[in-house]
């Protein structure tokens, strides 16, 4: 007999789509797999809950994303009904599949990189610019909330994933309850996916990036007092704010030009041609006392020039001999 529990979704039909495979499970209900077979065979997500964990102003999660029209990145609704499943009633609502997986589950695998972060921050940023520009919140904003999605292989350079918002919260400023905010979602969210980056193992700008989210970012997230900026709340401006603040970091730490005189040791100017080349004369006094003797063995204290004598050797040398020289 076999130990496996039968799901009582799997099976599930409405509207020519069977529910196929259980994607993910939240709070309050599981996501499973929709899909319609035939010739044009089409895939969406189907979120399912039961009767005891319906709230009730369940509605406003919808109303929300209907109010967001088309905007970029938000995952959109399809439908929804009631039916009576493993012996209760159960609210299912159907919205577009992504295939890919959860910020989340990004962080937990230490599949988070910078620039999928940097891809997640503005992603938000812009969804939060419509949702004040249609005088809502998302309410309920983490990384459980975040899709990545797979690579598609039609994407022209391969690399793009695309970042989706879902799973608004139910709450609204109407129902008088305490809402989750979102700038500060927004800091949490950000600082799950830097701790488990390797600060050491990331590039320049990489390091540079992640400094910023980590030390100077988050205090503009937090913001409250409008008197402080037009950051404060408003989307846009952080994003800016953002930009600016790690052009700034950049500029700040870019390392000054190397002088000759900055270095202890003719040694540590390596092969830098341009550097030496600072460093020669038109000619050379005293080559002659050199290079008319077979031996020649040349001594003095660290830093005296040696090594610059031997390079400008090697440069004469080099030259093409000219008969008669």
């Amino acid at each position: 007999m076999s130990s496996e529990i039968h799901d009582p979704y799997l099976g599930f039909s409405a509207n020519g789509f069977t529910v196929t495979e259980r994607l993910g499970a939240g709070a309050v209900g599981a996501v499973f797999l929709f899909e319609r077979a035939g010739a044009l065979p089409i895939k969406r997500a189907v979120k399912f809950v039961p009767q005891h964990c319906i709230r009730q102003e369940w509605e406003n999660e919808i109303r929300k994303v209907i109010r967001l029209g088309n905007t970029e990145g938000v995952v959109k609704y399809l439908d929804h009904g009631f039916a009576e499943i493993g012996g209760e009633r159960n609210l299912w609502i159907v919205w577009d599949y992504i295939p890919g997986k959860s910020l989340r589950k990004f962080i937990e695998l230490r599949l988070v990189t910078v620039p999928i972060l940097q891809d997640v921050i503005r992603r938000v940023l812009e969804v939060l610019h419509a949702c004040h520009a249609v005088g809502i919140q998302h309410a309920d904003l983490h990384s459980g909330n975040i899709l990545v999605e797979d690579i598609d292989i039609v994407s022209f350079d391969g690399r793009q994933q695309r970042i989706w918002i879902t799973d608004f919260g139910y709450y609204t400023a109407s129902t008088g309850k305490e809402m989750l905010d979102d700038f500060l979602g927004l800091g949490r969210i950000i600082k799950d996916a830097l701790g488990v980056i390797d600060f050491h193992g990331l590039s320049g700008r990489d390091k540079v990036v992640y400094s910023v989210l980590k030390s100077s970012f988050p205090k503009f997230l937090s913001e409250v007092d409008p008197t402080q900026g037009e950051f404060t709340r408003t989307p846009r401006a952080l994003l800016e704010k953002l930009t600016e603040l790690i052009s700034d970091h950049v500029r700040t730490k870019q390392p000054a030009r190397q002088r000759i005189s900055d270095y202890l040791a003719a040694e540590l100017i390596g092969e830098r041609f341009d550097e030496w080349r600072a460093l020669f004369v038109p000619e050379f006094v005293g080559d002659s006392a050199l290079l008319d003797r077979n031996i020649c063995v040349l001594t003095g204290l660290r830093g005296c020039g040696k090594t610059m004598i031997f390079r400008r050797l090697t440069a004469l040398y080099d030259l093409p001999r000219v008969s008669g020289n």
